[in-house]
């Protein structure tokens, strides 16, 4: 019979998956930087800021900024949320969002290398 006193508590339980989802964030924050750096490479060599670039670059700042603030990454999704704001604008050609992108991977790194050592 298992011991009662080795099983975790619900507030244990839920702890120890909110740590797990956090972490898998991280892993996948890495996955979208690099989507992210992609398509910022296509807007340097000059491709349009419309259509399906702008789509892809506002769908991946949106989901970090949901998720960052989920798992108490401020930094993260407040950057995030701006360039997303910023590219939701582009409708009308208003604003250059690569200050914004350099500011999303600033804090990103940061994270990465917080979590590097953790």
């Amino acid at each position: 019979m298992n011991d009662l006193s080795e099983t975790p508590t619900a507030g244990e339980s839920f702890q120890i998956r909110m740590a797990e989802l956090r972490r898998r964030f991280v892993d996948r924050s890495r996955r979208d930087a690099d989507h992210v750096r992609a398509l910022a490479e296509r807007l340097a060599r000059g491709e349009p800021l419309a259509g399906d670039l702008l789509r892809d670059l506002a769908r991946t700042a949106h989901g970090l900024s949901g998720a960052a603030g989920v798992f108490g990454f401020d930094g993260i999704s407040e950057a995030a949320h701006r360039l997303e704001r910023c590219l939701r604008r582009q409708d009308g050609g208003v604003g250059d969002p690569r200050p914004l992108l350099a500011a999303l991977e600033a804090e990103l790194e940061a994270m990465w290398a917080r979590a590097d050592v953790a």
